[in-house]
């Protein structure tokens, strides 16, 4: 009798489907009044429910400066695809909340599709076996995209753009085939017009394009009329929204509302040292992000933390089982980011770990790219509610990938990981369960 045993792809769709189902509970027990961003309401008319329900109202783009109601200075794709979604629900005999709450079906799929995508990039990296099992369960059970499946804004399908964008960048770095430059170019511009800060995401695509070039030196002219494809399919779609606004109302290309000094949760008076170095205990003395009480988070690495674990929000009260739950998972994902600053630093700079050397410079620039965009913003917008991870969420899946590539190259690290990556899941999922059923 042959003995049973999973194949790889068998275990990498379990665990997929394990996280999919993670997902649905999550937005089963999440009303999209909670743990969103900006969101506001459908009756307010502002805030991204408000921007849903102006397309779903009126079909058509918005004739008035967007700077005049909260959050419409955002690209629409993202909003006019959630009111097309609001209007077949509403057509098909759902009530009005209904139709609104199963927006949260659009962003559940995007972040499934966000897994497709970056399991093939870990793929492309040659990551496989065992590293790829660990990879793959710390991305699909990590709280950053559990709780952006039930956002009903505009983030989880910039995110989902940029990895499509990415990913076919780097095909592309392969093959440098006019099949891969042009969906790189549509997702990237598809990125952009969702949210402008996708197009952090050129950095590395234009690393990829750049080396390529200078590396093949007979075949340059071969490759320019790749590039102007890229150009044709990703500017206008990039772009349009910006330029339109700025024919039209004025607006600064980039805008970007600040919430000014006299906002409650202006954090400009901090120092620079608090903000980058300070690691003092009592800003640990509460596992969620300090909103006055008593104090406001204010160091940008801590904030990164916090949010990628438990989002902005006080999630439970500090006693009870979900609270010990939640501390467990805190301290397992701060443990994380420790060590995947160690796996990071051992696969950017050995060619063991990953050999394509484009590849593993790509990881480098996108990685640096989002992490010093996010200090940057942090510090040009000196609020609590900047320092967010979904600002950055490529410093998640690189370090998943780190992690995954480590596994191989030390056996008791590599088991020592594996085991620390099975219990922050299954944290993940024990913590998230309870929330949703609380």
């Amino acid at each position: 009798m042959r003995k049973f045993r999973l194949s790889e792809q068998r275990i990498i769709l379990l665990i997929f489907s394990a996280g999919m189902i993670l997902r649905i509970l999550y937005i089963l027990g999440t009303d999209i009044t909670e743990r969103q961003h900006d969101v506001f309401s459908f009756e307010e008319m502002k805030g991204h429910a408000g921007y849903i329900g102006y397309f779903l109202e009126n079909a058509k783009l918005p004739d008035f400066d967007p700077r005049e109601i909260f959050q419409f200075y955002h690209p629409p794709l993202h909003h006019i695809i959630a009111a097309i979604w609001m209007k077949l629900n509403l057509l098909a005999g759902f009530e009005f909340e209904q139709a609104a709450e199963n927006i949260q079906i659009l962003t559940m799929l995007y972040s499934g599709a966000f897994l497709v995508l970056t399991e093939k990039i870990f793929r492309l990296t040659g990551l496989k076996g065992k590293g790829l099992i660990t990879a793959f369960t710390f991305l699909a059970f990590h709280p950053t995209f559990i709780i952006l499946s039930g956002s009903i804004n505009n983030d989880m399908l910039s995110i989902l753009m940029m990895q499509g964008a990415f990913l076919y960048a780097l095909k592309w770095g392969e093959s440098q085939r006019i099949k891969d430059i042009v969906p790189a170019a549509v997702f990237l511009g598809a990125g952009m017009m969702s949210k402008l800060s996708a197009g952090m995401a050129a950095a590395g695509i234009g690393f990829v394009f750049m080396v390529r070039f200078l590396q093949n030196s007979g075949k340059r002219l071969r490759m320019l009329p790749g590039f102007a494809v890229f150009a044709i399919i990703c500017f206008p779609l990039a772009l349009w929204w910006s330029i339109r606004n700025a024919v039209l109302f004025d607006v600064p290309i980039g805008y970007v509302p600040s919430l000014g000094d006299a906002s409650h949760q202006y954090i400009g008076h901090y120092s620079l040292f608090e903000r980058l170095l300070d690691f003092s205990p009592y800003q640990f003395r509460s596992i969620y992000v300090a909103w006055g009480e008593p104090y406001f988070e204010h160091n940008v690495f801590i904030g990164l933390l916090k949010t990628a674990t438990f989002g902005e929000q006080t999630l439970s009260d500090p006693k009870g089982a979900i609270y010990v739950v939640a501390q467990i998972l805190f301290v397992l994902s701060a443990a994380a980011a420790l060590a995947s600053v160690y796996w990071i630093g051992r696969t950017f700079f050995s060619s063991k770990l990953i050999s394509d050397r484009l590849q593993r410079t790509f990881l480098v620039v996108v990685f640096l790219t989002f992490l010093a965009a996010y200090v940057q913003f942090c510090f040009a917008y000196p609020h609590t509610c900047t320092q967010n991870i979904r600002y950055a969420t490529p410093l998640v899946w690189i370090s998943a990938l780190a992690i995954g590539k480590g596994i191989g190259s030390n056996k008791i690290a590599g088991k020592v990981t594996m085991i620390f990556t099975g219990l922050f899941a299954l944290s993940s999922v024990l913590f998230y369960v309870m929330l949703t059923l609380k």
